[in-house]
């Protein structure tokens, strides 16, 4: 039987033959281009592709070249509907292929063309072959330029790696949602054991750029947390300012620590002199709290610095809540 993996062989090209040579992929090709900014060069190195919305053609494509349509079901690269016809699962989407560690492609990210789409991004579904939770979008394109920086840059989505690779910041992946898995921290590992963390510049990337922290720093890869200025994500700070050396001097070399990081940004979204939200900051805090006890002290006199509660108040305060 032939496998899952050569499958994604012929898919991935098919795809990419579609959105680079078809007419029928020209509409998602301009979007690429001419809204998101992303060039030719950058669609070939990544493989982007465009699935037809005629959702018979890549069954077609795969019987054509020999796969079984029923084994194809089982592994989820194909669907079928209640009516028994079999379909492509990204149709009318652009298709972004993953690579696993083995450099092999394990699934597909897709990005729904219909503004009227309410499922804008879609991934394959888990299989023996692949799982989100083990996968970094990049990790393939990245490596190499990863060990030649001595640094991996974490990004939280395709249009940040893509948008930073085409203006030759290449040491970077993205995590394929919003927070880091244990997993995949252990694949970076395997690669280096220096990360800037760099999501958007939200409340849910505050908090995800803190989770994602500890869960590397609990594996012992030396972490920094990098902030977007003026710009809700990377890929528009990339589109709007098209400059390696401005991101590397203004939010790389600017990047700091998981204590500084997290209080310093939390603050900024609270109003000190309100008691109902200083007193939610501090329950937010005892979630990030390290265990050892010096590294606790450090994080609580911080905190403090903004807070202002009377000499050992603050202590007291945490305790009766149990951190």
């Amino acid at each position: 039987m032939k496998s899952a993996y050569g499958a994604h062989i012929w898919l991935e090209m098919l795809y990419n033959h579609l959105l680079m040579s078809t007419v029928e992929g020209e509409d998602a090709y301009n979007y690429l281009k001419n809204v998101r900014y992303i060039s030719d060069e950058t669609m070939k190195t990544f493989k982007i592709g465009y699935a037809s919305k005629d959702s018979g053609l890549m069954v077609n494509v795969l019987k054509s070249k020999g796969f079984d349509t029923n084994a194809m079901v089982e592994r989820k690269i194909i669907n079928v509907s209640q009516t028994g016809n079999y379909f492509d699962p990204f149709y009318d989407r652009i298709v972004f292929p993953i690579y696993d560690y083995k450099n092999e492609v394990c699934g597909f990210g897709g990005r729904a063309m219909d503004k009227n789409n309410k499922i804008k991004y879609l991934n394959s579904p888990e299989t023996r072959i692949y799982k989100k939770q083990d996968n970094l979008y990049g990790f393939k394109q990245a490596k190499e330029y990863v060990k030649e920086e001595g640094y991996l840059i974490l990004f939280e989505g395709y249009f940040d790696v893509l948008q930073a690779h085409q203006n030759k910041v290449r040491n970077c992946v993205a995590s394929l949602g919003t927070a880091l898995t244990p997993e995949q921290a252990l694949l970076i590992k395997s690669i280096t054991n220096n990360v800037v963390i760099v999501l958007d510049n939200d409340e849910a990337g505050i908090n995800a750029s803190a989770r994602s922290a500890s869960i590397l720093e609990n594996i012992g890869v030396n972490t920094l947390i990098g902030s977007i200025e003026n710009a809700e994500d990377p890929d528009e700070y990339f589109r709007k300012y098209q400059d390696k050396e401005r991101f590397i001097n203004e939010v790389i070399k600017k990047a700091i620590n998981r204590k500084e990081f997290y209080i310093t940004k939390k603050v900024e979204t609270i109003d000190l002199r309100n008691p109902n939200q200083r007193f939610s900051f501090l329950n937010d805090l005892m979630m990030e709290l390290p265990n050892d006890l010096e590294e606790r002290n450090d994080w609580l006199q911080l905190a403090n610095e903004y807070l202002q509660f009377p000499t050992g108040k603050l202590l007291e305060i945490i305790k009766r809540r149990g951190a």
